[in-house]
């Protein structure tokens, strides 16, 4: 849940702490900030965040609420809701979010910001994620995999064969690459949720985070032990990563380069397969969430939004956090 020609090492990182004092600040990716900015005591649901498909807006679950910010800086709205988890249509209209404890799934129109469907899915949910054409929203839990319709939330096929950890479409939208944290990674036809005709053997358990490249040839499987990058047809291994306790693989919209995040270390690694990666370790929290823009990356801790701009190497955050309800 992605190599530029070359990489400018980041230079600097603005903090947003976790304080009781105001502040105010506003930029995009790239903006240059000096100075740690302290905002109200404020807690995210890192590993939530989305990025909408234009890349204005960041959907962000907070305390009883779903909070949606504009990369300027400014609190566009919040919506009432409970949720763990975001995902945004690939048309901006639709804005999915989940409850992990409760399985409740609601579809939520993002111009109001109001309900539209629901549906309950069994299980604590992991992750959530719609295909690329907006048709299919899919689901995974601790329970299996479902995949719902798009618009309407009805579901439309299961795959309960052991608990999910992520699960991500190809580009073409044809197939969905299944996590599994205590089974092998799986590769499913999107339609029915059935296993790929002639599927390769993508390696060993167990991966937790997986991302497809552009093209759809290939894979990044994240896991305990680091990360696997293979040619999805032939699961055939690219190169290896080793950094353990990864929580999130992302690749750059080129496809070439990947931004990894670990529960191990407070570090942002991007690491384009077949060069040594290089690591960013300023910050004093692990990240969740690595969101990447066409001008640079978001990276999302509990208490931090960092915005990073890959071709300057500025670093700036964008968010004035609202105190808790």
């Amino acid at each position: 849940m992605r190599r530029s020609p070359s990489w400018i090492p980041l230079a600097a990182v603005a903090v947003l702490a976790l304080a009781g004092c105001d502040g105010d600040s506003s930029s995009r990716p790239g903006d240059d900030i000096t100075d740690d900015v302290q905002v109200p005591g404020f807690v995210l649901a890192a590993d939530g965040a989305s990025l909408s498909p234009d890349g204005d807006r960041i959907a962000v679950p907070c305390h009883d609420r779903v909070c949606v910010w504009g990369v300027g800086g400014s609190l566009e709205e919040e919506w009432d809701g409970a949720a763990d988890l975001t995902a945004w249509s690939p048309d901006g209209a639709w804005l999915a979010t989940a409850s992990a404890s409760t399985g409740e799934v609601v579809w939520r129109d993002t111009t109001t910001g109001e309900p539209a469907a629901t549906a309950t899915v069994d299980g604590i949910v992991q992750a959530l994620t719609f295909g690329p054409d907006g048709d299919a929203l899919a689901v995974a839990t601790d329970a299996g995999l479902t995949l719902h319709d798009g618009l309407n939330g009805v579901e439309v096929a299961e795959a309960s064969a052991g608990g999910v950890a992520d699960v991500a479409f190809s580009p073409d939208g044809l197939q969905v690459l299944v996590a599994r944290a205590e089974a092998p990674p799986e590769l499913l036809e999107s339609g029915m949720l059935a296993p790929a005709d002639d599927a390769a053997d993508l390696g060993p358990a167990p991966v937790t985070d997986v991302a497809w490249d552009a093209g759809g040839t290939r894979a990044a499987l994240g896991g305990a032990d680091g990360v696997r990058v293979v040619e999805v047809a032939t699961g055939g291994e690219v190169d290896v990563l080793d950094q353990p306790e990864v929580t999130d693989v992302a690749f750059d919209p080129a496809g070439s380069r990947l931004a990894v995040t670990t529960a191990a270390a407070p570090e942002l690694v991007l690491w384009a397969p077949g060069s040594d990666p290089e690591v960013e370790d300023q910050h004093s929290a692990a990240f969740g969430s690595v969101l990447w823009t066409t001008g640079g990356l978001y990276t999302i801790a509990p208490d931090v939004v960092l915005s990073w701009n890959l071709e300057t190497g500025d670093v700036g955050f964008t968010f004035d956090l609202p105190p808790e309800a």
